[in-house]
């Protein structure tokens, strides 16, 4: 991989809203060329899409993090049971994961009783099949970005689920922020029309 590749996927990562004439200026590009590069790396799937990252705590949520371990170990059963969380609600992200840990999941809920009876009915719902190894509330959170990407470190790290003070969304904002979930790279124009 190239270096101008390289520094246009640490770009992207930090800010898929970019545009491609400040993403052009930051890998020492064109805008075209940087258009044509992200253009390339898209169609091939090197890039499958982008995120929206929500400050749940903002929201008055509170996440959660808990580690699951299948009590038996077959594909399709667990295919079927990572089915079955991602249609439960106050799931936000599940993580298939190793070195003593099968899964990991996390759970953004109003306050902590009711994550607390949500997580209890999934220990009654998957009783035979998944065993809770450790539940931890998260305090804080970081993103850091990919310095692995380029020569420059920045300590560029955004802070998420942090102590925040909770906000209340009007009906234009939820909707607003809906639309970036469903598809991050959505034009601003087009959202609004939307409304």
């Amino acid at each position: 991989m190239n270096l101008k590749i390289q520094k246009l996927l640490f770009e992207y990562s930090k800010n898929s809203r970019i545009t491609t004439k400040e993403l052009g200026k930051r890998i020492g590009a064109s805008q075209q060329s940087a258009s044509y590069l992200l253009n390339q790396l898209k169609k091939r799937n090197l890039i499958e899409g982008t995120v929206t990252i929500i400050d749940a705590v903002k929201l008055g949520f509170v996440n959660v993090l808990v580690g699951f371990n299948y009590v038996k170990i077959d594909n399709a059963l667990k295919k079927e049971i990572i089915h079955e969380l991602k249609e439960e609600e106050m799931i936000t992200g599940i993580e298939e994961s190793k070195e003593g840990i099968d899964l990991l999941v996390e759970f953004s809920a109003p306050n902590l009783s009711a994550f607390n009876k949500t997580h209890m009915e999934l220990i009654y719902k998957f009783d035979k099949r998944l065993r809770t190894t450790f539940v931890f509330p998260i305090i804080v959170n970081h993103e850091y970005p990919k310095n692995y990407l380029t020569r420059k470190f920045e300590d560029t790290r955004l802070i998420l689920l942090g102590d925040r003070d909770v906000r209340e969304l009007s009906e234009k904002e939820f909707k607003v922020l809906n639309e970036l979930v469903k598809n991050p790279s959505k034009k601003i124009v087009d959202i609004y029309e939307f409304l």
